[in-house]
């Protein structure tokens, strides 16, 4: 009968391959977080002291492939690059919110928009419906080629959709002016107040006198106004043209989406349709008095182990209100307390019940 060596070391190697195979699989479990978290965009689309001290933020964090995630906490706000602590926090997203948006859509019609209008149209439309169960929301239409036009002043969101027919090519424009749409569309929001204000714009990204500077100047006078400007691009020759939307849309600390392909027109109108209500509408109860001075906000999501900060939003003069109160103790500190006081107390017990015992 024949007996089979066994290494000493076979039970010590054995235990170490599985410790390797720990150590692997907790560092790629790491390594994909941080993937995670690097990958993730925190965009400040704006913030409202209508209601002070109540500041409302509208942020966006999205992942790396643009889609929206949300989030009911993580978030802290810092006032010129100084964490605000001790601050009530109340976040929703727009759905859950409620609150009113003001919307233009500059749509282009010059004839390179022959295939990618009807999509368009129909993503229009769909956006127009998402509004209309959304009280007291109104949307406008702007289009454009050669020269800009109002179609449709910001009204009622199915009444707007109902006239959807009136964006029609303009087959002899030659040269297009999207950016003068999008800078009245801006304008034209500024006399909105206490609601949500958006620019999405659908154009392939050309502007018979656009420059570099130009596109991110209009970003971010969008941006300073506290207007969102989400841009769908179409480009089905010229897609490196993009880039001009891409951004605009960068400087207005919004999302920029882009196609060469008809099919995918309608997929992105979806996409920011979701984006808009999973957008996070975070409530700030600010504990100290505004001075009057400019003040520059912003706010930081905690993604996995890394705090990532949106770009700054800027509230020209901050006045004087009456400060919230601050944030309390959160619940599980007061369990924590008490059940810690009891366990003294029984503690304290114990002792004084040793000492008054009989004696040996």
């Amino acid at each position: 009968m024949h007996h089979r060596s066994v290494s000493p070391c076979a039970p010590l190697c054995l235990r170490f391959g599985h410790l390797l195979a720990l150590a692997v699989v907790i560092f790629t479990w790491l390594a994909a977080g941080s993937a995670r978290a690097q990958g993730v965009k925190v965009h400040l689309e704006s913030v409202a002291i209508d209601k002070l001290p109540e500041l409302r933020a509208y942020v966006n964090v999205m992942d790396d492939d643009g889609k929206p995630v949300r989030s009911k906490g993580g978030f802290k706000l810092q006032m010129d690059q100084t964490p605000l602590t001790d601050l009530q926090i109340n976040v929703q997203s727009f759905a859950e919110a409620k609150e009113p948006i003001d919307l233009f859509v500059v749509v282009q019609v010059s004839s390179v928009m022959k295939d990618g209008l009807p999509a368009a149209k129909s993503g229009i439309a769909r956006l127009a419906k998402t509004l209309a169960k959304i009280p007291e929301s109104r949307i406008g239409i702007i289009s454009y080629a050669a020269e800009y036009k109002k179609l449709e002043e910001l009204g009622r969101p199915n009444e707007v959709a109902r006239e959807l027919d009136k964006l029609k090519l303009d087959e002899d424009a030659t040269e297009t002016r999207m950016l003068d749409g999008v800078r009245v569309a801006i304008d034209l929001l500024r006399e909105s107040v206490g609601k949500r204000k958006m620019v999405v714009v659908f154009s392939d990204g050309i502007d018979a006198a656009g420059t570099k500077d130009s596109y991110e100047q209009v970003g971010k006078k969008a941006h300073d106004a506290g207007v969102g400007l989400a841009t769908i691009g179409y480009g089905p020759f010229e897609a490196g043209r993009l880039r001009n939307l891409i951004e605009m849309s960068k400087a207005a600390c919004s999302t920029a989406r882009g196609t060469k392909s008809v099919g995918e027109i309608g997929n992105h109108f979806e996409q920011l349709i979701e984006e808009l209500l999973s957008t996070h509408v975070i409530k700030f109860g600010l504990t100290q008095s505004g001075d009057g001075q400019q003040h520059v906000f912003q706010v930081t999501f905690r993604a996995g182990k890394d705090d990532v900060v949106s770009e700054p939003a800027t509230v020209a003069s901050l006045p004087q209100f009456e400060p919230a109160e601050p944030a309390g103790w959160p619940w599980y500190f007061w369990v924590l307390a008490v059940a810690g006081g009891l366990l003294g107390f029984i503690i304290l017990l114990a002792i004084i019940g040793s000492l008054m015992g009989p004696k040996r």
